[in-house]
């Protein structure tokens, strides 16, 4: 038992020591790196199938509880997320412009019909306005024939604006209908806008409970938080490399433009003016102006890429700078758990070096020995449960509503254990002045015998048959 209880005193020594450590490691004072929120203002933009993740990604973010450290650096996400997303949406409308896609046969056979449509529309239109002229100024048999006719046309305008409708819907899907690609592009961004603008930080932190149970919970949301931002950095750096690949493309083809433009505005010589060519001059004006058009929405394109690229770079460093402060946070939680695990050891300690104190006490004081057996087995037990009460209030912390927790459990407790918690204070009963000791002789229900264990919950006896048997144990 000695070795037992001095195998256990070492461990929790070196224990002790290495929480001690941890707590130095965790306890450094560390300043969670800000970012100043500032910028330029965010620009109205649009685009096809545009990727919102960088929005979505911030969106989410600052929707998890979020610390006053960590308020600015979430602000300043949302924003650039709400920016990166603007600058795509510009893209793709300017992408959709400039670049509309190659109708298929399908696609143009639609465009076709909804050319068709669209004369038979206007056809209806106008007779409807002829017809309703007419009608003012009929009278008697023939207003009453030009009120049919009126009424025939328009039912058949209501067809010829269903089949054009029907027609835009199928060239929409077909990829033909570049103008309603914009303007669908437009839609998706003031909605996306709506939503940014809606948005705020989530700053109703949890209260801070105590108890190590609750701070692996804070431990394991910190932790699941920073893996998050750990992956929205990446995504950051990997679109920075991707705008910074088609910038280096955009470069190229503005070179190349350049040099294909001809007169001023491109910096190439200015081919010479045939006489009598009306008709060439202007092909050449019409080629001129169309180059500059598309080497104008390039040097666009470039300087779009551009603000991308600061943009995600920006964006990477705020996400680094938060993945900090949750770190920091992390870092004092650690510090509080690992003070909680050192009151446990200390109780434990505290205990064990009582127990050795209190049987050396004991020894030295004039009681009977079996009398001193009992004080100590009391005192120990008493210490017990102390230590007990303790150990789980560090692990579970305190209750919120103590006295009601109490009171309900001490009533179930007292109807469901009434037996055990008799006994239970029947042993301190007995282990009082009248109480049975080590060595006695007594009857339990019927058993006789020598005590030879007396625990808080059982009594062993040595059973020897009745009084006259004394000396010739039963077993």
């Amino acid at each position: 038992m000695e070795t037992t209880k001095k195998i256990a005193t070492i461990t929790l020594i070196i224990l002790l020591a290495v929480i001690a450590y941890g707590l130095f490691r965790t306890g450094r004072s560390t300043t969670a790196s800000q970012t100043s929120p500032g910028g330029e203002p965010s620009q109205a933009a649009h685009e096809s199938v545009i990727d919102q993740t960088p929005l979505d990604t911030a969106r989410r973010l600052v929707q998890m509880p979020t610390s006053a450290d960590e308020l600015t650096l979430a602000q300043e996400a949302l924003r650039l997320g709400d920016r990166e997303m603007d600058l795509a949406f510009a893209a793709g409308v300017a992408e959709a412009r400039m670049h509309p896609v190659v109708l298929s046969a399908e696609a143009k056979q639609i465009q076709a019909r909804l050319q068709n449509a669209e004369k038979s529309l206007d056809g209806d239109n106008a007779r409807i306005a002829e017809l309703t002229a007419a009608l003012a100024k009929a009278t008697g048999a023939k207003q009453d024939s030009l009120d049919d006719q009126l009424a025939q046309a328009k039912v058949q305008a209501e067809l010829d604006q269903d089949e054009v409708d029907n027609a835009k819907q199928e060239l929409t899907r077909a990829g033909g209908d570049a103008q309603g690609r914009i303007e669908q592009l437009m839609k998706e961004h003031e909605d996306a806008s709506r939503i940014a603008d809606t948005t705020t930080v989530k700053t109703a932190t949890p209260p801070d409970v105590s108890g190590l149970v609750h701070r692996y919970q804070q431990w394991s949301e910190l932790h699941d938080k920073k893996l998050q931002l750990w992956q929205a950095k990446q995504d950051s750096e990997s679109a920075a490399i991707t705008f910074t690949t088609k910038r280096d493309a955009l470069e190229s083809n503005v070179k190349t433009q350049k040099q294909e433009v001809p007169g001023p505005l491109g910096g190439g010589p200015t081919p010479p003016t045939p006489p009598n060519s009306t008709s060439s001059t202007r092909e050449a004006s019409a080629d001129v102006v169309a180059s500059t058009k598309r080497r104008s929405a390039v040097v666009k394109a470039l300087t779009n890429a551009d603000e991308r690229i600061e943009d995600q770079k920006h964006l990477a460093e705020t996400y680094r700078k938060w993945i900090d402060a949750v770190t920091a946070r992390q870092r004092t939680v650690i510090h509080s758990g690992l003070a909680g695990a050192a009151v446990i050891v200390a109780i434990l300690l505290i205990g064990i070096f009582f127990d050795s104190w209190l049987k050396r006490l004991l020894r030295k004081v004039r009681l009977d020995p079996r009398q001193a057996d009992t004080l100590h087995a009391v005192i120990s037990t008493g210490l017990q449960i102390i230590a007990l009460g303790l150990v789980l209030l560090v692990i579970f912390g305190p209750p919120s509503q103590l006295g009601t927790i109490l009171g309900l459990a001490g009533a179930g407790l007292t109807v469901a254990l009434k037996d055990f918690i008799v006994s239970f204070f029947g042993w301190f009963v007995l282990m009082g002045k009248n109480g049975i000791r080590l060595g006695d002789w007594v009857e339990i229900n019927g058993v006789t015998g020598e005590v030879v264990e007396l625990g808080m919950f059982h009594t062993v006896l040595l059973e020897t048959g009745n009084w006259t048997d004394s000396g010739h144990p039963t077993g």
